[in-house]
């Protein structure tokens, strides 16, 4: 803390007191002085942390019309400088809005403007030249007194005014600019003359006295207190005698729900051993010695026979227009209930759709045959005789051992013996021929009348044409019958053309192969020999 040091003089204990030749700016820096401690002692206080200036007063009251009396009040700034109202006799301030727009509302501002060392209260004041010490030393008179129109007073004040908002369908209020702290928002209807209540919207930052801080964390004290009274530790979830927390779906663990919530089911072959089951009240018991006759545990203990209570169900008195005690299922109720009569036995036929779902790991549609008979006879006239479609899996499986898989004979005016189109995706197969066997074996073999070879692809990727068994060294793939075969278009490459290594072809003239991608190498064809 700083003073400004205004002290006397006695040089000799016996002698005279000397006084200081004052300078009016040592009167300045004194209070100064005061001003900054008390500010810093605000800051430290009141208002550090503050994220704004805080208020205290500037209460607010409707007058006639569009008038508001704003009463005094102070604003503490952040850094503790406390600005008071400057009015007259420290009365309210009565600001008035603006007129009302005819069509649209708007919203008014009411702020207090700060300033600092704002200089007031105007005289004409007596100023006398001061001497120099050594014009003092020399025993000089005062100069004579001159009037000076000067400030007796600066203040650092907070003066209440009004900024106007913007008429709008959804106005805003105006927004507080430097050195303004907001008070009162004000709405302002289209139209409207006289303020109501419901008009004035407090935003002052409102602080609280020590006293007032010191109250409400009193009344927190007991509240806290209160809410402590009936609270439950942490350590007290899910544990006995305490509560039941919740899992990550917003559920009671199973393990915390208690055993009646769950009701179990006993089968027992006595009513000795019902009434022996630890069971609790909603648990289920059923009595294989009476026809799997249900019970339920209506109350405790399970060994009081009277709170076992019987399941009873109405009995069925009539069905599909018969009635009696006991009505028995026949074939005619299922056909009514279809709407159509199933194929229960040999002879029996069907008309319409059907319809075969499969279940997982299990066939759709099973059908056998004992001995040489026919186990399907598929006819139609025209369209498609059978429409086989699967995802995922094997569309038609056929396993018949040891006679030939599957037999396909051409009936009469027909152009094929069997037909594969793929009519769908572009990359799929029309037709998929797998062997699994490891010694070579066919996967396909075409014969002609009198079972003459055609052709034979066996399963260690070797195949024949015109004869059986292909006997090929090396890593051979094909082995041709007769005593030529033909190349039907000529070709006539150049030596970069595309190609791939292996490939052959003619023109008239020469013989080309291709030794490398997209490398070709000819020999010229001589004739006369």
């Amino acid at each position: 803390m700083k003073k400004v040091y205004i002290a006397t003089v006695q040089p000799d204990v016996d002698g005279p007191v000397f006084g200081r030749n004052m300078n009016p700016l040592d009167f300045m820096k004194a209070q100064d002085f005061g001003h900054r401690h008390v500010e810093q002692i605000t800051n430290d206080l009141l208002v550090a942390g503050a994220a704004s200036a805080q208020v205290a007063g500037f209460a607010a009251t409707l007058t006639a019309g569009l008038g508001v009396s704003i009463a005094k009040g102070d604003v503490v700034d952040q850094n503790g400088v406390c600005y008071e109202t400057d009015q007259e006799g420290d009365g309210p301030t009565v600001v008035a809005m603006a007129a009302a727009h005819v069509s649209l509302p708007r919203i008014d501002l009411i702020v207090a403007t700060l300033s600092i060392d704002t200089p007031v209260l105007s005289e004409f004041e007596s100023f006398r030249r001061l001497r120099t010490q050594a014009e003092l030393d020399a025993a000089l008179a005062p100069y004579p007194p001159t009037q000076y129109e000067q400030a007796t007073e600066l203040h650092t004040r907070a003066v209440v005014s009004v900024k106007t908002g913007v008429p709008n369908a959804s106005p805003a209020a105006p927004v507080a600019g430097a050195g303004e702290v907001p008070l009162w928002q004000v709405h302002v209807a289209a139209g409207q003359v006289t303020l109501g209540g419901g008009d004035l919207t407090d935003v002052r930052a409102l602080m609280k006295s020590l006293y007032q801080v010191v109250v409400d964390l009193a009344a927190a004290n007991v509240l806290i207190a209160a809410l402590n009274a009936g609270a439950e530790l942490i350590a007290h979830k899910g544990q006995a005698n305490g509560y039941a927390s919740l899992d990550g779906g917003g559920k009671v663990p199973f393990a915390q729900i208690p055993a009646i919530a769950i009701s179990d089911v006993f089968t027992v072959a006595s009513q000795a051993a019902m009434l022996a089951l630890t069971a609790e009240r909603g648990d289920f018991a059923i009595r294989s010695d009476l026809g799997n006759q249900g019970f339920i545990l209506s109350a405790e203990p399970a060994t009081n026979l009277a709170y076992w209570k019987p399941l009873v169900f109405p009995a069925l008195t009539s069905f599909n227009g018969r009635t009696g005690p006991a009505i028995t299922l026949l074939l005619a109720d299922i056909t009514a209930a279809l709407g159509y009569t199933p194929v229960n036995k040999a002879g029996d036929s069907m008309t319409g759709a059907l319809s075969i779902m499969q279940s997982a790991g299990y066939f759709g549609l099973s059908l056998q045959c004992a001995g040489n008979g026919i186990s399907v006879d598929l006819t139609v006239s025209t369209g498609i005789l059978l429409n086989l479609m699967a995802l995922g899996n094997s569309c038609f499986k056929v396993s018949l051992l040891p006679e030939p898989v599957l037999q396909v004979a051409r009936a009469l005016n027909s152009n094929y013996i069997a037909s594969f189109i793929n009519t769908g995706d572009t990359n799929a197969t029309g037709m998929y021929i797998k062997a699994t066997n490891v010694t070579p074996a066919a996967i396909l073999n075409l014969a002609g009348p009198g079972d003459a070879d055609l052709f034979q692809f066996l399963t260690n990727g070797k195949a024949s044409l015109g004869l059986a068994n292909p006997d090929l060294s090396g890593t051979g793939k094909v082995h041709m019958g007769g005593d030529c075969f033909r190349v039907d278009q000529p070709r006539s490459p150049a030596s970069n053309s595309p190609g791939k290594a292996g490939e052959r072809c003619w023109d008239a003239n020469y013989e080309y192969l291709c030794v490398a991608t997209n490398t070709w190498k000819r020999t010229a064809l001589t004739g006369g020999y």
